[in-house]
């Protein structure tokens, strides 16, 4: 983390609500995932733009999975290539799975439109080289109402096609720097784009406990630089609405606290504590069977002892179970293979799987 030396720095813990230990949530939970570079990227989207950024995610899930097992993805029926630019995929969404009612045709397409032309802002990694990558994210094709007609669209329009880059379609797809998993009915209930964002920013941290980010940062990444220069109003206007409407109404959600320096009017940094709504009663059993798997696995394959188990069993979670199945079979296939130059295969094994969850579980104190 950065330190500024030679500068004394003074901690304030905001004051959350009483918690009640229950927590309301949706009654249905469509759980989807998606690469946290999407989650990080930087743009200036409204609550219906995530609604239909998040209804394309949910559209291309079979692909995220397949990039999660690390499995081809490109040739799935959904992605088809232009025929007459094969640098372009074309993707065809039905209506419903963007959000929006017959009725609301003009808002669709309006928002189709924009999105078409606000620029967004991902990390990309060529090489050795990271750089920002600036560009729109796709365009949409939705068929015309027929005019003199006085029914509504549904009758004529099911699907919208959305002709994306291949390079922008692989942004979307590839989880090699980590995915976010999160609740679709959640991320679209609210009216506010902030709500939205801090609730895909937390989920994605939510199994680590918490982390540090710079206000600077923050504010940059929320893209509202030239908006709420005193932080007062900043905290009132985008943390604390976020925070009251999240608060014991999703599966996560935040408490927070602001480091100043010294003579600062602003925070430097602010420290975002996770908290984690108790696991349903299908979630403990989904959890139990896993423990089980885990601990027959690493004992069978991995040769580990129950102490080493132990220690590293309560760091599964169901966030992180499908990437820490994929390093205990990369470590089963190391030691088929090298067995003989290993030697003691219980310790190499603890080693090399207690490092791994160490990199994707963090501590309250990681800074992005």
């Amino acid at each position: 983390m950065a330190q500024i030396p030679g500068k004394e720095k003074k901690l304030k813990v905001r004051r959350g609500l009483k918690r009640t230990g229950k927590t309301l949530l949706p009654d249905k939970l469509t759980w989807l995932k998606q690469p946290t570079v999407v989650t990080m990227m930087r743009c200036d989207f409204n609550a219906s733009h995530y609604r239909v950024l998040i209804g394309i995610i949910e559209h291309i899930q079979e692909a995220i999975d397949k990039s999660i097992n690390k499995e081809d993805w490109r040739q799935l029926n959904m992605f088809h290539e232009l025929e007459n630019n094969k640098d372009y995929y074309r993707l065809t969404i039905p209506l419903r799975n963007l959000g929006f009612s017959p009725d609301k045709y003009k808002l669709l397409k309006d928002t189709l439109s924009e999105l078409a032309t606000i620029p967004v802002q991902m990390d990309v990694v060529d090489g050795d080289k990271e750089y920002w990558s600036v560009s729109g994210l796709f365009e949409a094709r939705i068929e015309k109402i027929k005019k003199g007609s006085t029914e509504t669209y549904k009758a004529y329009v099911r699907d919208v096609e959305i002709i994306i880059k291949k390079d922008i379609a692989e942004r979307l797809v590839n989880v090699d720097r980590g995915f976010t998993k999160f609740v679709k009915e959640i991320a679209i209930s609210s009216s506010s784009k902030y709500t939205i964002k801090f609730y895909l920013l937390i989920s994605s941290w939510k199994d680590k406990g918490g982390f540090v980010i710079k206000y600077s940062r923050l504010r940059e990444w929320l893209n509202i630089e030239d908006k709420y220069p005193e932080y007062p109003d900043f905290y009132k206007r985008i943390v604390r609405p976020a925070y009251e409407e999240l608060f014991e109404k999703s599966d996560c959600w935040f408490e927070m606290a602001e480091e100043y320096l010294a003579g600062e009017k602003n925070p430097y940094l602010l420290r975002f504590k996770i908290i984690k709504a108790p696991m349903t009663e299908d979630e403990k059993k989904h959890m139990k069977r896993l423990i089980e798997n885990f601990r027959s696995m690493w004992s069978f394959y991995l040769q580990m002892s129950d102490g080493s188990i132990d220690e590293l069993l309560p760091f599964v979670s169901l966030s992180n179970y499908l990437l820490i199945i994929e390093k205990t079979t990369e470590i089963k296939e190391a030691i088929a293979q090298h067995a003989d130059s290993i030697g003691n295969i219980s310790a190499y094994s603890y080693a090399s799987l207690k490092n791994y969850i160490e990199s994707i579980t963090g501590f309250a104190g990681t800074e992005i």
